[in-house]
């Protein structure tokens, strides 16, 4: 059985490949926002995003300086390689939008595009929303991908601005 018929059941997927999206503890709250996740210490000193450290076990040390803030949660750290990145709702909940063990990766980078796709659950929004591209930017730069990131859809507008944003 090939791989549509599995996943897509009455244009729904029917079983998640790889789960994305996690509930977290924190003694204190995490604010939302992109987050460079991390297991360990960080290696590379530029850091576009702040860093997340991510526990399956509660420790009583200290959060060292080179991080923002330290979350628990044992299926999100089983489930991450070091500097994925994530997302942090207003609650204790995170998304991983870029992940070293996801066959690929996207990242939204405007809700105002108006090709009408499909595979696409809304229609074109008309507020500015120039933080998703700028956010998108930095999570890239941040996942540090030793390869090609391609990008693709709305506008060449979109493309120019991470190129040179990046």
């Amino acid at each position: 059985m090939g791989l549509w018929p599995r996943c897509l059941k009455d244009g729904l997927m029917s079983e998640v490949l790889r789960n994305d999206i996690f509930r977290f503890s924190s003694e204190l709250p995490v604010q939302q926002g992109f987050y460079r996740l991390c297991k360990f210490k960080p290696e590379n000193p530029q850091f576009f995003l702040p860093n997340l450290l991510v526990t399956k076990a509660k420790s009583d040390s200290q959060l060292p300086a080179y991080f923002t803030d330290n979350i628990l949660s044992k299926e999100l750290f089983d489930s991450i390689e070091d500097g994925d990145i994530g997302i942090v709702n207003n609650g204790n909940m995170l998304r991983v939008i870029l992940s070293r063990r996801a066959n690929h990766n996207t990242v939204l980078v405007t809700e105002r595009c108006n090709n009408s796709c499909l595979f696409c659950s809304q229609p074109p929004k008309t507020g500015n929303d120039d933080w998703l591209l700028s956010q998108s930017a930095l999570a890239i730069a941040s996942f540090s991908l030793n390869g090609v990131v391609g990008v693709s859809g709305e506008s060449l507008y979109c493309m120019v601005t991470i190129s040179c944003t990046l």
